[in-house]
């Protein structure tokens, strides 16, 4: 990982004093567009708008010229799949692109549209295209892979070889990050642009392939990709190394274009390179007399940049990223001096773009945006309707550490001055305004072990699981175990055990939400919920989530043991010091559990949804479990939570509160109306009482809790193997899959011809295992115990023990003419990648995983140096001599397997595609500056394989709540490759192809299920937690089903992915897979 510094201060400071260009950044729905921002100080960021290239203000000449050109000084144009020289793609930006490099009689003359541009990748391609020349297909294609950059010795400076111009400060030979399969073609390249930098490629060792015209028309006839397809330009015949053109520049405008991408992680002096953009966006005004004191130019009335202007109302509200849903209004810049969309602000601040300019009669008054340094942030959110007036009037944000609040006073005789000041900050990051009465606060309750009274360990988990929450909820509608199942483990810190309350369950393609109670059982009757038309079950689920948020008091009211001192209790309980602290204080007190699958992707992308033929099983389900038991694997500690209702509220039937706000007393009337409306013999009980019990009903689960802790531990530690061994029975069955190994390859090389043709930088592709249990008859001794595929997970968590485990069993699907399977269902996760977790404080976290390569003993062929597991025979003396032997070598053999993984450049670049997607995707909502990559590509083992994992953290905005975050980020980056929306859409294509399951329904597209989603827990203090629903197993009644795939880079080979791919499945249970 580079340090991607920029300049230095002095450096800085040689600049305008009055520094604040707009830039306008046109999106080519590139997952990576938003990384731009990290490049750019804070007060640029602030005026800076990204729009998509379909965005009608700018496919519209007559809307561009008059909404958005005069109010913006440079355009970027970012990277994105396709081809300049396909309309579909690039017909907006080249036509923009034109309107900057006409030629005009006199250089220096204003143009109403001609602006400073500066390409990135695409944008570079366009530049070249726009002057006329002509792209080609690369010899070697290049995704995530580093270059060094070159130029010729005329471009130098000095002994330490550093550039010029755009490359001003930067070392040559500095390595930058490429994804591209295109590139100019040199010898087409006009003498008005000329190349600046430049690299060499190596002769390529792996052959491109060149889509063929039925292949393009057969994924256009199933899923035409909405910008169209990339040209079918042809890659030179000749050998040999390759001179790329990296860098060009236009000879007398100030247009620049990269063929690389400055933003990465990986790329070095990328903020250097953006300064120099920015340096001669300065000059290039300044030229024109428009940045100087005396300057008189009608049109600098309209282009007073300097006078530090920030974005007109009409569009600092649409600064949106690409990919995600029209409508959505959060910001992706640093929001330092940014306008309020939803505020109402003072004539003097939201005055049209005319801004006031330097007189000669007297001193002009602007407003000065603050420094690069200034922690002032401006932004609104419906949870904060903070006003701002003339006179005294005051707005209170939250800065971007969460731990004060910024009042920006606004002085009504200097409106442009800005005073701050420091308060401290109220409970939680997200609200500003007071909280509502709470009508349910959470109780607590601790058990320590003693020197009299031991209590179980992480070993008798099971059984705890199997006493609390099957035998004695016989008649609930399901139960939860996110089990962190991996001893030693950094992530393995809790596990959270609970039964629900109720049960929400979405499908995408009849947008209803069902409602079933613990005391409804199978029953639906009149327990649904329609969404109104344009909501999505993501807004809905914010909605209650939020709610129940508001509504719950998290002071913590702790039930401590004689052993427990108070302050001990009280950290526990929830209070935040530093931020590891505070990572480990974020636990799971109650709330909702469950899953979103990955066919939420159609809501959280805006992408069409699939109606036909869509199955039964639920697109997003979730479970509200107002008990949890929590395990602390590194206290070795037990605490039970309850959400009860508040003693202030007055009975068990009281209702919502009608000082609530709207929407969250209709999400919780909802809620509570179909619960209503759901229940069988719930006696008189309404209100809250259907939410949560009293605190008398948590005083009492408390007491059986610590009475079956005491009675497992009392046991002694050989009752977890007689537990294990009861437990009926111990293996999945085998899985067979839905491809052929042919059509597996197949869907790899397709994947590498759009990757050639420049669709994507990188495709995950997946196939199922299916396989079915034997039935038990209903009679069966076995029945009771093998009722919910209990005895098949805790085989697997032996088997693949991992951070992210979970059990959850559900009530089974109600199929028309058919009844209930006995097993019911169940989900059976032994994941080792975690999706977004999200703090109180609202620090988010991903843990993206991608690079694999098998386990000493776990690849094909090796079995038979397979360890033993727990529980087998007592060893011979020669026997023991052959272990370890055996050991020895997975010792040094998983040495070398870990060396190779990490220096190997296409498992590297598969990784680094998808850190630098989730770094984009966390500036669509977190503060740029927080945005950070602690571990970058480090190696984690696990029970069978080696992978490479990554953290990424940003800090949310206020406003932005843990559901949101979810949505935004989701699918999982490392579930779908990159560009994300491109990608996703050609994959519907790809995964449809030779799939031999007997349920495909002609005219559906084909469903991953609940496989490459996300599942975890939402928390009623607004944290959250969830995992990659990946070494995950799915029981519907006796079918049992597994998904496993892999990213498919250029550099793929088919058979390297299949092996990969069947590593993964071989991973969670037995396979089978013909040729």
């Amino acid at each position: 990982m580079h340090d991607n510094s920029g300049p230095s201060g002095a450096q800085m400071a040689a600049l305008p004093s009055d520094w604040s260009p707009r830039l306008l950044i046109i999106d080519h729905y590139d997952s990576y567009t938003a990384n731009l921002l990290t490049l750019l100080p804070s007060p640029i960021c602030a005026n800076t708008i990204i729009l998509q290239h379909t965005d009608e203000r700018l496919t519209d000449s007559s809307r561009y010229a008059l909404e958005v050109a005069p109010f913006i000084d440079a355009v970027v144009i970012s990277p994105g799949p396709g081809s300049p020289e396909n309309d579909a793609d690039f017909r907006t930006s080249a036509r923009i692109l034109q309107d900057c490099m006409r030629q005009v009689q006199d250089e220096d003359s204003i143009s109403p549209l001609r602006f400073p541009v500066l390409g990135v990748c695409l944008g570079h391609q366009g530049i070249a295209c726009a002057g006329g020349a002509r792209m080609k297909r690369a010899r070697m294609l290049q995704h995530g892979s580093q270059s060094s950059v070159r130029w010729s010795s005329a471009e130098c400076e000095g002994a330490g070889r550093l550039g010029s111009g755009l490359f001003a400060g930067v070392p040559e030979g500095a390595t930058v990050v490429r994804y591209n399969s295109l590139v100019v073609d040199e010898q087409t390249l006009p003498s008005s642009l000329r190349v600046i930098a430049w690299a060499t490629d190596a002769a390529p060792t792996t052959e491109a392939p060149s889509p063929s015209p039925q292949f393009m028309a057969s994924y256009q006839g199933v899923q035409p990709a909405p910008n169209g397809l990339a040209s079918t330009a042809q890659s030179d015949s000749n050998g040999g190394d390759e001179r790329i053109v990296l860098g060009i520049q236009h000879e007398s405008l100030p247009i620049f274009g990269v063929q690389f991408h400055p933003e990465s992680i990986e790329s070095a002096y990328g903020k250097r390179i953006m300064f120099n953009f920015l340096a001669s966006v300065a000059g290039f005004w300044s030229r024109k007399g428009l940045a100087g004191p005396n300057s008189s130019s009608a049109f600098s009335r309209r282009r007073a940049w300097n006078a530090g202007q920030g974005l007109p109302p009409h569009l600092s509200p649409n600064r949106r990223m690409a990919y995600q849903v029209p409508g959505d209004d959060i910001v992706p810049t640093d929001m330092e001096v940014a306008a309020l969309p939803h505020v109402s602000l003072p004539s003097e601040i939201t005055a049209p773009r005319t801004p006031t300019f330097d007189r000669e009669d007297g001193p002009s008054q602007h407003r000065r945006p603050p420094s690069a340094q200034s922690d002032v942030s401006w932004t609104s959110s419906p949870s904060s309707s903070a006003s701002l007036t003339t006179g005294n009037g005051l707005l209170a944000l939250p800065n971007s550490s969460s731990t004060s609040i910024t009042t920006v006073s606004v002085d009504s005789h200097s409106p442009r001055s800005l005073s701050v000041e420091k308060a401290p900050v109220k409970e939680g990051h997200r609200s500003l305004s007071e909280r509502p009465k709470s009508r349910w606060r959470v109780m607590s309750q601790l058990f320590n072990t003693t020197s009299t009274v031991p209590l179980p360990v992480a070993t008798d988990a099971p059984e705890i699981f199997d006493r609390l929450f099957r035998k004695r909820n016989a008649s609930a509608i399901g139960s939860v175990w996110l089990d962190s199942a991996r001893p030693h483990d950094p992530h393995s810190r809790y596990s959270y055990m609970a039964s629900p309350r109720f049960i929400l369950s979405y499908n995408t393609a009849v947008r209803t939400v069902q409602v079933r109670s613990a005391e409804s059982g199978a029953h639906f009757g009149n327990s649904a919920i329609p969404l109104p038309l344009g909501t999505t079950f993501w807004e809905w689920l914010n909605q209650l989530q939020t709610g129940l948020q508001q509504c719950t008091s998290l002071a913590p009211t702790v039930l401590q043991d004689e052993v427990t001192p108070p302050t001990e209790a009280a950290s526990d309980a929830g209070s935040v010091g530093t931020e590891e602290q505070d990572r480990h204080a974020t636990v799971f007190k109650g709330g909702f559990t469950g899953y979103f699958g990955y066919e939420m992707k159609a809501e959280s992308l805006g992408l069409e949804h699939a109606t036909l033929g869509g199955s039964a099983t639920p697109d997003a389900e979730f479970m509200f479990c107002d008990k949890v038991l929590c395990y602390d694997h590194i206290a070795d500690r037990w605490t039970a939570y309850a959400v009860v209702i508040h003693d202030d509220v007055g009975g068990r039937g009281a209702g919502v509160s009608p000082t609530f706000p709207e929407s969250v007393a209709s999400s919780l009337a909802q809620v509570q109306s179909a619960l209503s409306a759901s229940q069988k013999s719930f006696g008189s009980a309404r209100g809250d009482a259907l939410l949560c019990d009293t605190e008398s009903d948590a005083v009492a689960w408390f007491s059986t809790v610590g009475a079956v802790l005491q009675e497992v531990a009392a046991a002694g530690p050989q009752r977890a193997a007689t537990f294990h061994a009861s437990l009926y029975p111990q293996d999945l069955p085998t899985l067979h899959s839905d491809d052929t190994q042919n059509t597996y390859r197949d869907k790899v090389e397709m994947a590498r011809k759009f990757i050639a043709a420049g669709e994507s930088y990188e495709l995950c592709i997946t196939s199922a295992f299916r396989g079915k249990r034997a039935p038990i008859a209903a009679q069966a001794s076995e029945a009771e115990a093998d009722r919910d595929h209990f005895g098949l997970y805790c085989a697997l968590r032996k088997k693949n023990a991992a951070p992210y485990s979970a059990f959850l069993h559900l009530p089974a699907l109600e199929v028309p003419g058919s009844a209930p399977n006995s097993r019911g269902r169940a989900i059976l996760s032994t994941s080792p990648e975690r999706f977004m977790r999200v703090l109180r404080s609202g620090e988010a976290e991903m843990k993206p995983i991608k690079g694999t390569l098998a386990r000493a003993g776990f690849a094909k062929g090796e079995e038979h140096m397979q360890p033993r597991w727990i529980g087998a025979p007592v060893l011979s003396e020669s026997e023991q001599a052959e272990e370890s032997r055996k050991a020895a070598w997975r010792r040094e053999q998983d040495l070398l397997r870990r060396a190779k993984l990490a220096a190997d450049p296409k498992e590297r670049g598969e990784n680094l595609m998808i850190v630098d997607l989730i770094r984009a995707d966390l500036l669509s909502f977190c503060h740029p500056s927080s945005v950070r990559v602690p571990k970058l590509m480090r190696v984690e083992s696990y029970a069978t394989i080696h992978q490479l994992v990554t953290t990424v953290r940003g800090q949310l905005r206020p406003g932005v709540s843990s559901v949101e975050a979810l949505r935004r980020c989701f699918p999982p980056g490392s579930m779908t490759g990159a560009p994300k929306r491109r990608s996703v859409q050609i994959l519907e294509h790809l995964e449809a192809h030779g799939r031999q399951a007997s349920d495909q329904h002609p005219g559906r597209k084909p469903q991953r299920g609940i496989y490459s989603g996300a599942l975890g827990w939402l928390g009623v203090d607004g944290a959250a937690d969830f995992a990659v629903v990946i070494r995950t197993a799915v029981a519907e009644g006796d079918d049992i089903s597994v998904g496993a795939g892999g990213a498919v880079t250029f550099l793929s080979s088919a058979d390297g992915e299949l092996s990969e791919m069947l590593d993964k499945a071989r991973s969670v249970g037995p396979i089978s897979m013909s040729t």
